[in-house]
């Protein structure tokens, strides 16, 4: 979540066993390059009827690869910018554009999750690969306002 939370942001987890995480709250759960905090886009539904939480970072329009609920640790409450803990902040603004595409992937990757679940996620980072060399990024907080960029 560069746009909001720079990496290395130190952050406080609100741990949860429902896995009712509304859409709009960031929510940290580990991947595979490490311990990811991205914002809750929405839900959908594989071929056998399981639900996955769809994700994405503030700074792009592709989502992440479909995330089984279990695998969420919790939901990002604070972060801390080097002197205080604060509250984790909206979602930056977005022009109608990127939110028209952000929309129609997601669409995409439901549809394809009714298919076929390894290829939605595949699908998801093929479009986060494409995305990284043809959209550009919404641009990144100062560092004034950004935190220490501690762990």
């Amino acid at each position: 979540m560069g746009a909001t939370l720079p990496p290395g942001t130190r952050i406080l987890i609100q741990c949860r066993t429902d896995g009712a995480y509304p859409d709009g709250c960031v929510v940290a759960f580990v991947a595979s390059r490490g311990l990811v905090g991205h914002r809750v886009a929405g839900r959908g539904s594989d071929r056998g009827g399981r639900s996955v939480l769809l994700t994405r970072g503030d700074g792009t329009v592709v989502c992440d690869p479909p995330l089984e609920p279990d695998r969420v640790l919790g939901e990002v409450t604070k972060w801390h910018d080097g002197h205080a803990w604060r509250p984790v902040p909206p979602a930056p603004a977005s022009t109608a554009g990127r939110r028209l595409c952000a929309a129609g992937l997601m669409l995409l990757i439901r549809a394809t999750l009714v298919l076929d679940r390894g290829l939605a996620a595949d699908l998801a980072e093929a479009m986060a690969l494409a995305a990284q060399r043809l959209v550009p990024r919404d641009p990144v907080p100062s560092q004034e306002s950004a935190g220490d960029g501690r762990v």
